[in-house]
């Protein structure tokens, strides 16, 4: 009863821009980490404001679905590493946002918009470039990191995620849609819960190879592979691509 509260129609934020940007600079692309569950009601208002996030600022915001039910759901889209990730953000309640990994916050429409505005606005220490084929049952995946001026250190992460997932899902009236569509949700950590430490010097390239395995349950013509490079000061870099 506690876990999701009703949003006013009047109180959720409709319309996002683009600021103008500089040409001359590597911008930061946005992970929105989205904290969320099948038996959620309010969950589907954040999945809304998440479409608008992406038709405004399209390949330069990245959601990721994080599902985790304190009572499981049959056949659900919950992973033990999803119940990591809740437990190490201390999230608590359903729908919960974390943009660029600054601190998780429940669902608010203008809070989740004013982050992904002001997150996007900021220039990156890092490009990024991501490859990401099919062949047979194994994805081959390829990162290149390229610091710009300064060198950066923390950790690379790795994610297999998932669109078009149609499963059962609660709806704001408490109705159960069990032809509700899901995206980008999260399957599998490709490179461990929390990832692989690297160092880029200043100028410097480092590209990394992965192989992963595919799951019986993917549909591999929906699964793209998420990556970016993280620290104690936040996410530095995200991209997301689709494999081939």
């Amino acid at each position: 009863m506690a876990a999701c509260s009703h949003i006013a129609e009047d109180e959720q934020l409709i319309e996002v821009a683009v600021d103008d940007m500089p040409t001359n600079e590597i911008m930061r692309n946005v992970l929105l980490e989205d904290f969320t569950g099948q038996r959620c009601v309010n969950c589907p208002k954040a999945a809304e404001t998440i479409h608008q996030l992406e038709k405004a600022y399209g390949d330069r915001f990245i959601p990721v679905g994080i599902y985790w039910e304190p009572k499981p759901v049959p056949n659900g889209l919950a992973t033990e590493t999803g119940k990591e990730y809740f437990s190490n953000w201390n999230v608590e309640a359903q729908p919960a946002g974390l943009v660029g990994r600054h601190g998780a916050i429940s669902y608010i429409p203008n809070d989740w918009i004013g982050l992904v505005r002001d997150e996007i606005q900021r220039t990156a220490d890092i490009e990024m470039l991501a490859e990401a084929t099919l062949n047979d049952k194994q994805i081959d995946i390829t990162i290149t990191e390229t610091s710009q001026q300064n060198a950066v250190s923390g950790k690379l992460q790795v994610w297999i995620i998932e669109d078009g997932i149609v499963a059962t899902q609660l709806m704001p009236d408490g109705s159960a849609n069990k032809d509700y569509v899901h995206n980008h949700v999260f399957r599998t950590a490709v490179n461990g819960t929390w990832g692989d430490a690297i160092t880029i010097g200043a100028g410097a390239t480092l590209t990394q190879t992965f192989h992963q395995t595919i799951d019986s349950q993917w549909d591999t013509t929906k699964l793209s592979v998420v990556a970016f490079v993280y620290n104690d000061k936040g996410i530095e870099q995200a991209i997301k691509v689709n494999i081939k």
